[in-house]
């Protein structure tokens, strides 16, 4: 569209109504569409796999080769026993530094638990060691036993020296 002002060529942007908005219900829609199509390629792949795996024990066992098939065996085996026995070491090793950080009745008394119980439990006393007490910096917290400039509280502080209090008001709450 365009327009003649004091004989000068005006042009008005005009929006495309070809162009679209993209749907994003339709990309999303698509993406897990791709996503469970990849999902079930990897499953297809790894029952390839183990399918391969089992013919080729087969065709080994067939043709005699037991030595093979037991090599391979004690290969996985021993591979499998080093990763199982370096975990057992891990969890004997952070089992004994949290009960270290126990007291001896609560060590004595939680030894026996798995790991993972073992840390929860460890989590919940760190958390509760407090006993339940607020500190008194926090807000919310009593200010009970605090004494304004000798006195009990701001108010009786107020009553009975009001020129001390006028000094210094602005440093206490109220």
């Amino acid at each position: 569209m365009t327009e003649e002002i004091e004989g000068k060529e005006v042009v008005e942007d005009q929006q495309d109504s070809s162009v679209e908005q993209p749907d994003h219900g339709a990309i999303i829609a698509e993406s897990k569409k791709y996503r469970a199509r990849a999902q079930a390629a990897e499953l297809a792949l790894k029952a390839r796999e183990d399918a391969d795996k089992e013919a080729e024990t087969a065709r080994l066992a067939e043709q005699g080769e037991y030595k093979t098939l037991l090599e391979q065996s004690k290969a996985e085996l021993e591979t499998a026993t080093k990763k199982a026995s370096d975990w057992d070491n891990y969890q004997t090793a952070k089992k004994e530094e949290i009960l270290k950080g126990m007291s001896e009745e609560q060590a004595e008394k939680y030894k026996g638990l798995d790991l993972t119980t073992l840390e929860s439990i460890a989590n919940d006393l760190k958390l509760n060691a407090g006993g339940g007490k607020m500190p008194a910096d926090r807000p919310g917290t009593s200010q009970k036993g605090v004494k304004f400039n000798g006195y009990d509280s701001l108010s009786d502080w107020a009553a009975n020296d009001k020129d001390s209090f006028k000094k210094r008001k602005g440093n206490y709450p109220g």
